[in-house]
């Protein structure tokens, strides 16, 4: 929750000779004077150390959520009023992360395919950028992956109705099923739009 302080002014003004004049000033404050026990909310009070910057990082990598996270706070530090921030903080911290990735995200993607290959030789990616220079199309598969169609690549499944909204790109794996009834992947991709000329580059 977030309160606002302003100073209220008001003033008495005077006309002498042409010229306007301050002859009372009154100023107060729109809202009480903050209790002791709400004086952690106030943003000087407020501050995420670097520790709890690290397990925010570490957490938001395993989908744990931000009410879960600022729980965990609370439930260490023995109360909301101890934390040293509010869930709201931990909120502009994960928007403040997510701006510092945006723009890099393809080449980590890139990095980590590079990474993949030289630990697996059956890796293989290949990739096509826009006009632009962005990443537009980009398909992968792994060792595992082959294996996978090798052995039960009878039947495959595509779909590409899932969007991954964020970069607007279109996720499209090839997936199909084990003899233990478990769905398996046999190749990833990701697509700029469903047209003809984006399924001719990944087939």
């Amino acid at each position: 929750m977030r309160t606002s302080c302003k100073a209220m002014i008001h003033l008495k003004l005077e006309k002498k000779k042409g010229v306007w004049f301050v002859t009372k000033l009154i100023e107060e404050h729109n809202h009480a004077e903050t209790t002791p026990r709400g004086r952690h909310l106030l943003r000087g009070n407020r501050k995420m150390s670097k520790s709890k910057k690290q397990l925010v990082i570490q957490m938001k990598e395993v989908n744990i959520p931000t009410n879960k996270i600022m729980a965990l706070f609370e439930n260490e530090n023995e109360g909301y009023n101890r934390v040293g921030c509010t869930e709201l903080d931990i909120r502009n911290f994960e928007r403040d992360l997510r701006e510092e990735m945006r723009g890099h995200d393809a080449q980590m993607l890139l990095d980590y395919f590079k990474w993949r290959q030289e630990k697996d030789s059956l890796f293989y990616y290949t990739y096509k950028t826009d006009n632009e220079g962005r990443l537009a199309y980009c398909f992968w598969v792994d060792g595992i992956a082959r294996m996978n169609y090798k052995c039960f690549g009878d039947v495959v499944t595509f779909d590409t109705t899932e969007n991954t909204h964020r970069h607007g790109l279109i996720f499209a794996p090839f997936i199909g099923v084990n003899h233990h009834w478990q769905t398996i992947f046999f190749g990833c991709g990701f697509l700029p739009n469903e047209s003809a000329e984006s399924f001719i580059w990944l087939f």
